[in-house]
Formats: C-alpha cells, structure tokens, sequence
C-alpha cells in the first residue's frame, strides 16, 4: 500500500513539474535568425534579404519582430514584424540595404571585403519589446558576411544535373574574366519583389521551372526593366514561358527546330564574329530553333536565321541565343592559355562569337535614364521662401497705375489739379503696403513635399516603371511615420539623424518607418515603384504629308506639355497637342541642344529643358537613351500610396516615356519622313562584306580618318511606309576635309551613280536626290548614300600627310515619296 502511494506521489510530481517544464519553455522563440536570403547575396549599396523563422509553442497567438543591422552602429535597422499563431511554426524575410564597401570592415580570405551582421527578435506581442533567445540560448545572432562588388554577379536558373550548360555559362564568364562563382537555383521559389533581384547584376533561365512562380516572374520582369540583364536561351524553353517573362516585348515566332553538323556564325556587326570563328563539324549535331524576330537587334545569324538577338526591356535588355550551348563553346586544348584565375578554371573555351555577346551582358551596366543628382537639381530650387508670382506684382502695378490715371483725369475735370501733389505718394505708399504685406505673409516657408517622377512605360503598355524623387522639406522637426502602402522603398537621407531607425516591414509591400524624426532642413529620398495601367498606354503614330500625326491611347484626361519625340542616338522632334492627339512635322525637328519650340520659356519650362539635357545628352560613360523611339511628355504626378507629411505644400511633375507604336500607313498616301526617324550604319557592298569603321551608330559618333576612304550608308526606312516609292531625298553633309577631294554617290551599292564632288569641302554640303536612280531602295527598306573622302592632295615638304585628318560632323536625310501597295 505504501508502495502504491510513493508510486502515485512520484507519478503525479513528476506529470506536475513535467508541465511546468512545458509552461516555462512554451515562449516563442527564433528558430533561425539573419540567414541570406533571395539571391543569397549582399552587394556594395544595394538591397538583399535576410530570412527568419518563428516557433511558438503556447496556446495564444504572438506576435514579433526580427530586426538586424550591419557593424557595430545599430542607428539604421531593418526588421519585419509577423503574427504567429499558437502552436505554429512561421517562416518570413525582409528587406536590407547593404552599406557601401567604403564602410566595410575587413576582407576574407579571397580578398573580399566583409563586415559584421547583427540580429535580434523581439515579441511585441503586448505592446513591449522582449528580447527572445533562440534555440541556442542567444539573444543576439552575431554573423560575418561578404560584401560583393556590383556588375559580377551571375543567377543561374537550370536544373542541378545540367552539368554542360552550367560548365557552358562558367566558360562565358571565363572569356570575360569573370570567376564561375554563380548563385544557381534549381527551382523555385526565386526572390518575389524586384527590390530583392538587386543582388544579381545578370540572371539566366535556362528551365520552364519558373513558369509556376507568377510571383518571382513579375518581380523578374520589373527588375529587368529597372536595368537589369537577362539570357533566354530558346533552345531550352518553351514558347510559353518566354512570352510569361516577356510579354508584349517579345515579338518573335518559332518556326521550327533543326539539328546541324556544321555550324557557320555570320554578323552584319563589326567586329561580332571574331578571326577565328570558323565553320565548326559536330558528331553528334546541335540544335537550332528557327525564329522570325521583329524589332529586334541582331548580331549573329547562322543560314540566314538569327542566332543572338538583343531585345529592350524598360531599361534593362534581354539577350536571345537560339543554338544549343555546345555550338557555342568547345573543349579546352594544350594550346589555350591557362584562367588567370584558379576560379576562372574549367574545360571549356567559350568561342568568339559567345566572347563578343559576353562583354555586353557581363560588362558594367552604362548608366542610363535619370538618376537622383538629376531629381535633385530640378527639385531643389523650388524649396525656399515663396515670393509673390510675376503676375501679382504686375497686378498691382497695373492697378496702382489705373488709379493713378484715373485719379488725375477726375481731377483734371474737377479742376483741382492741385491735390494730385499728395494722391500720388498716397498711393505710392498704399501699394508699397500690400507688396509688403505679401512678402511678410510668404516670409516663413511651409513644410513642403516635391515630387518629381520619370514613367518608362513598358513595351504593349500595360505597366512601366517609375524611378523618382521626393524632397521633404520642414522648417522645424518632423514626427511623421513615413512608409508605403503598395510597395516601393525609399531611404531619406539619415546619416546624420543619432536615433535608432528603424525600417519594419508589416506586410506584402507594406512597411513604415519607425523612430524617424526628420530635423528642420530638406532631405531627399530616391525610389522606384511599379506601375500597372488598367488600359494600355500607348502613344500611336503614323507617317503623312507633313510628317508624324499620332494619339495616345489609355489616358484619361490629362493635360501633357513640352513634349517631343526622341529617337535612339539621332535626334529630336518637338510635338504640338490638341487634346490627347498629336503633330510631329518635319519643320519640327530640333537641333542639337534644343528640346523646346517656344522662344520665351518659363521658370518650369527651364527645368524640364535641363531635365531632358541630363536624360538625352551623349557620353561615352552613358548608354544613349532612349534604345528605341519614345514620345516624352510632361504631366502631374502619379500616385506613389507613401505616407508623407499631410498638409505639406507640393509640387512636381511626371515625364513619361511611352514607345512610339508606328501605324502602317495606308496605300497610296504621299508621306514626308523626318531625318531623327531614318537611323542609318555603315555597311559594305556586299552583304559579306563589312563597311568601314567611320561611323558608330550606337552613338552617332563620326570617327577621324586620315587615309582615303569609303563610306557607304544604308538607311532604314520605317517598316510602316513600305513599300514606299521615294520622290525627293534630301542629304544634308557636314564635313571637314580641308586639302583632300569628296566624291558623292547615291543608288543601289553595285551600280552607284554620281551626285556630286567636292574639292577642298569644308562646311555643310546640302545634295537633293530627285533621279530614279538615285533613289533605289532594297527589299527590306534599304535606301543607299555613298562618299569617298581622298587622300590629301598637296601633302607637306617631308611627305608626312598623317597630320592632316578629316571627319564628318554629322550626316542627316530626309526623304519624300508615296506608299505602294503591300505585294
């Protein structure tokens, strides 16, 4: 009997001190904490993701909070607050923006800077801040990670077996002296906000795996457009998962598939092809996909049909190959020099064609569009005190005036003339007072938001991109939460604000600022938000009489101003409004420099011109922009959903960018063609043959010659007027060849006919083209203009005439004619 009860005692304590062991553990708790995330990777000033996860073991629901922040100062956080239900377990992640390797704080062992890793979670499940350890009994994660240098870094979608496409991409790396470190996935789920693509500076999708994550697919396509570089390989992907990724932009058809035992790559771009890209014999063939490709640039051909293609998207490009990887690669020999690097090593060489593809889509992205020194300078010197309006001023003068005036005739005919000595002071003193007054009113300025928006609009219209800029502005601190309710990241500048801040993410493209005070001044905040249009916004056009006539469609009432029509690299034409449609005349078009008609601009009008100056100007460190022809136009800002200060004075403006959708034009309709709309490039006699290298049409960059040389053009005629019988062509030619003789052709390249020469030409030379043959236009809307520039004709004493070069400063056509009727 003892027994039974020292049984049931011992029993029941131990059930007892069992639960209280439960009831103590039963806490939430992190099960992981400030792990890498997304694209696994941390880039110098860019965002990433860290992941957490959540346990909680009670019977109530939590609530908490996973903050982290790099090194030693904990002044900027980052964190994501989550519900957690009882007894569940919570996965989730958030945003952070990496510092800048400047501030990082050591290297490892390859060299690579790194820097510390802070992390902490905290249930606020009441209200207050708890600490909770994780499974390990710390309260703070502690990591070390790298900090990776931006343009290097390589995504990789593709199944884990794919060895040959794998070492295929290593060896491409390789050409360009790239390591084969790749962040490779083989399957989803992939970062799902383009803000979390930023840790890849190109990614590759090699596997229709992707095709079941519509989320990162979106995020995908957005962070391309923001800029970034993605390879579709055709070969391995299905039409249906190319047009999910690329939507309207992708207007190619697949005619079929062929495999090949020979391989012969062929290009019309200088330089494209390489010196030793030979036809190569394969035993076991290669495949080829057969695509039909429209607006589209393409550099490799093989048998005709395109190999390599670049197609725009946003500001971002896509690269297409259609040939399988083996034909663009080969195994490495004895003779091959040796990787520079241990990490460039593999047993493949990639062959010059792949070599030439890879300078463009690994090389450093060109800066392109609008960046926040641009926003700044447009927004900055309308923050201040407010003076009063030109027409205020001149409002009261006028009155002050029509007083006077009126005063002094109802004196004259009262004939007391005299008692205008003191009517005039009178009212001297009077509008004295109300100017003064005005400026007392507008002395203190109030807190201010501007707002200034670029909107590149997507190819098929349906969504686009905006990169912009707000400008805060309080003459005093300012307590309000600032965040976003429908995504978009913006970071004020708070270097030098001494509290914790706090970026807390609370939802799916929601997240606040917390801890944020802004002191008096003004502090700019860049940010890139998504745009999506419930019609599509198109800007469509078509070729008359007089030029450009055109609409925009799926806009609602909105008034658009100093608006032009801007062309890849050759020029511009100013637009005129009347409603939502268009004119664009070939009177229009403007000269360098020039981005507005009106000869008096205003205050406004001035910023735009400076503003279209920075986003069109040409350099060599900048990619020209726009890639294709754009309507720019000015409206009121779009909606961004951020929470800013309310009750602020605002101001600001939106330039949209829609791509020029080209109506073709009907039969026989007589049409005038602008010289910005006719892009031309140097090309040979032959199709075989390669132009010479006087001319880069990827900058309208006209290069110093000093030997005799010939230069034959090819101008594109817009596909939307063919077949165009040309009537009157107009070449304007401004060159400097000072002792040499130009010699002028036109016509079809093999039986070129005289127009003109030169002796000694230096200026502008201006040759109209009305004979038959001299207008010949090929198949596919070719239209031919030749010069050869001479040796110089007395060279100097010593025989040297090197010093002497010669060079076009610009070249333009304009033509004339009457559309045919489709064959």
């Amino acid at each position: 009997m003892g027994r039974f009860f020292l049984s049931a005692w011992s029993l029941s304590t131990t059930v007892l001190l069992s639960c209280l062991s439960s009831t103590a553990d039963a806490e939430i708790r992190a099960g992981h904490l400030g792990v890498r995330a997304g694209t696994e990777r941390h880039v110098a000033g860019r965002w990433g993701t860290l992941s957490f996860d959540v346990i909680n073991p009670d019977d109530t629901d939590a609530e908490a909070l996973a903050v982290s922040h790099f090194g030693d100062n904990p002044n900027l956080q980052f964190g994501r607050r989550i519900w957690v239900p009882a007894h569940s377990h919570r996965t989730s992640s958030y945003l952070m923006l990496t510092p800048k390797i400047a501030t990082a704080v050591g290297k490892n062992s390859n060299g690579r800077q790194s820097i510390s890793l802070r992390s902490v979670l905290y249930d606020v499940s009441n209200g207050g801040q708890r600490s909770i350890r994780e499974e390990y009994e710390q309260v703070l994660q502690k990591t070390v990670v790298v900090i990776e240098k931006p343009t290097s870094n390589t995504g990789l979608l593709s199944a884990v077996d794919d060895n040959m496409f794998y070492e295929g991409v290593v060896a491409w790396r390789g050409a360009v002296r790239k390591t084969r470190r790749l962040s490779q996935f083989a399957e989803p789920p992939l970062p799902s906000t383009p803000e979390a693509w930023q840790g890849l500076d190109q990614f590759i999708v090699a596997d229709d795996n992707i095709s079941a994550d519509m989320v990162a697919i979106d995020a995908l396509r957005q962070w391309v457009e923001r800029g970034g570089k993605l390879w579709l390989p055709l070969d391995r992907l299905s039409e249906e998962t190319v047009l999910l990724l690329m939507g309207d932009a992708y207007q190619c058809q697949e005619v079929g598939r062929v495999d090949l035992s020979q391989v012969s790559f062929q290009s019309d771009e200088y330089g494209a092809v390489g010196s030793s890209a030979a036809p190569r014999t394969y035993e076991q063939p290669v495949s080829l996909v057969r695509v039909v490709t429209n607006r589209a640039e393409v550099v490799h051909t093989i048998n005709g049909w395109p190999a390599s293609f670049w197609v725009p998207l946003g500001k971002g490009e896509v690269l297409f190959t259609t040939l399988d990887i083996r034909g663009w690669i080969r195994p490495r020999t004895p003779e091959d020099p040796r990787p520079v690097h241990v990490l460039q090593g593999t047993d493949h060489v990639a062959l010059p064609p792949l070599e030439f593809l890879g300078h463009r889509f690994f090389g450093r992205p060109l800066p392109m569009g609008l960046a926040g020194e641009n926003f700044q300078a447009y927004l900055a010197p309308q923050v201040g005190y407010r003076i009063p309006s030109r027409a205020v001023v001149t409002g009261i003068f006028a009155a002050y005036c029509a007083t006077l005036l009126g005063g002094g005739v109802f004196l004259f005919l009262r004939k007391r003339l005299q008692h205008f000595l003191w009517l005039t002071p009178v009212l001297s003193v009077v509008a004295a007072g109300v100017l003064a007054s005005l400026g007392a009113g507008a002395k203190s300025t109030p807190v201010t938001v501007g707002n200034l928006q670029f909107l590149q609009v997507a190819d098929g219209g349906n969504n686009g991109q905006i990169s912009g800029a707000v400008l805060l502005y309080s003459p005093q601190r300012n307590d309000t939460i600032l965040g976003a309710e429908k995504g978009g990241v913006f970071l004020p500048d708070v270097e030098n604000i001494p509290s914790a801040k706090r970026m807390v993410w609370t939802d799916f493209n929601q997240w606040h600022w917390e801890n944020l005070a802004l002191p008096a001044g003004a502090r700019r905040a860049d940010y890139q938000i998504d745009a999506v249009f419930p019609d599509p916004l198109k800007a469509e056009v078509e070729f008359g009489p007089q030029g450009l006539t055109g609409e925009i469609r799926g806009a609602d009432a909105i008034t658009w101003s100093d608006a032009i029509l801007a062309t890849p690299v050759l020029g511009n034409v100013a637009v005129r409004w009347k409603g939502n449609r268009f004119t664009a005349t070939a009177d229009d078009s403007l000269a360098t420099g020039q981005f507005l008609l009106d000869a008096l601009v205003s205050d406004e009008q001035r910023r735009r011109q400076e503003v279209y100056r920075q986003l069109l100007q040409k350099s060599s460190s900048k990619r020209p922009y726009p890639a294709t022809p754009m309507l720019l136009a000015w409206r009121t800002p779009f909606e961004t959903h951020f929470n800013l200060p309310e009750h602020a004075r605002q101001f600001g403006s939106a330039l949209v960018a829609i791509p020029l959708t080209f109506r073709p034009t009907p039969p026989d309709r007589d049409v005038v063609i602008p010289w910005p709309l006719l892009p031309y490039r140097t090309v040979g006699r032959t199709r075989q043959e390669a132009g010479a290298s006087t001319y880069n049409h990827r900058k309208d960059e006209w290069l110093a010659k000093q030997r005799l040389t010939t230069t034959i053009l090819r101008f594109q005629i817009p596909e939307s007027v063919l077949p165009l019988k040309i009537s009157q062509a107009d070449v304007t030619l401004k060159i400097r060849a000072p002792g040499r003789e130009m010699e002028v052709l036109g016509g079809d390249p093999q039986q070129a006919v005289e127009i003109g020469r030169e002796l000694n030409p230096v200026g502008a030379f201006r040759y109209r083209l009305t004979k038959p043959e001299q207008l010949y236009v090929d198949s596919t809307g070719g239209f031919f203009f030749e010069f050869t520039v001479s040796d110089i004709l007395t060279p100097d004493e010593s025989g040297e005439d090197t010093q002497n070069a010669w060079k076009v400063e610009s070249l333009r056509l304009q033509v004339k004619g009457r559309t045919g009727k489709n064959p």
